[in-house]
């Protein structure tokens, strides 16, 4: 009998190492299974960022394409709109010189100086294109700057010898936009040019004064006057030539503007009130 139990004990305790063998056997198996299971958890999670870090990048790259060939899109745009108004410009003061030459031909006074006159029509629409070319906004008029070369010009094309004709310019405007812009510009060539013809004489010194400023955000005003003796008919300084008058007639009502012209006690003033204008494309953006 005990050689029985001793057989029994045996059997019991292999049992029991069988058992404990099986049980660490599954748990290893487990164990084994669940890294494997964290494994392929955290590959998952690293390809998701993988790929959602290529996404980006990739994403980011053509972003960075995209903005170049916008970049490039603008510079190419920017190129055209400058090469436009350089040929505009080349134009006009090609017909400039063709009336120049045509006027020193004419042998008639009046009809020399008409051409002269339609000549400076020309030029100043031929500085608001030199202005546009040259400047850094492209569709924006300084109109301090225009005002000032297109006066220097006017001068000296219309002055006498030893006439002394000061131009006195206060502009206190944003710049304006190109349909505004020439309109003025055309109504400043008619006003200065009448003064510089009927308000002073061939040998006297004189003043024309310009001023371009806002009345309030709906209103412009453009007021032009000269201390032009007293004593020249006021009634042809006011009209100028027929041609002058209603050309600045034309354009003040294509801007809705209203025009008042008043004889002074020295000189003659003309102003302008505008109602339809607009402000250069880089202030309306600000």
């Amino acid at each position: 009998s005990e050689t029985q139990d001793s057989i029994h004990l045996r059997e019991a305790r292999q049992i029991a190492v069988q058992t404990e063998a099986v049980y660490q056997t599954k748990l290893a198996q487990e164990q084994i299974e669940r890294g494997e299971r964290e494994r392929t958890f955290a590959y998952g999670i690293a390809g998701l960022l993988a790929l959602f870090g290529i996404g980006l990048f990739v994403g980011f790259v053509q972003k960075q394409k995209s903005n170049r060939k916008l970049k490039d899109l603008i510079e190419q745009r920017e190129f055209l709109v400058k090469e436009i108004h350089h040929r505009v410009k080349n134009n006009l003061q090609i017909i400039s010189s063709l009336l120049n030459l045509q006027a020193d031909e004419i042998e008639d006074v009046s009809a020399a100086l008409a051409v002269a006159e339609g000549r400076n029509r020309v030029q100043s629409m031929s500085l608001i294109h030199q202005q546009l070319y040259l400047g850094e906004h492209m569709m924006d008029i300084d109109m301090r700057i225009y005002l000032d070369d297109l006066t220097e010009h006017l001068v000296d094309s219309l002055g006498f010898p030893g006439q002394g004709i000061e131009t006195e310019i206060d502009v206190q405007v944003p710049p304006l936009d190109v349909d505004t812009a020439i309109p003025i510009g055309l109504i400043v060539n008619e006003l200065v040019t009448n003064s510089m013809k009927y308000a002073f004489a061939k040998d006297e010194n004189g003043k024309i004064f310009i001023e371009l400023f806002l009345e309030n955000p709906n209103n412009l005003i453009l007021r032009l006057k000269d201390n032009g003796r007293s004593s020249v008919d006021s009634q042809v300084h006011s009209q100028g030539t027929k041609f002058g008058s209603g050309l600045v007639d034309i354009l003040s009502k294509k801007l809705k503007g209203k025009v008042d012209r008043n004889h002074r006690e020295s000189g003659y003033e003309t102003e302008i009130r505008f109602r339809r204008f607009r402000l250069g494309s880089s202030v309306a953006e600000a």
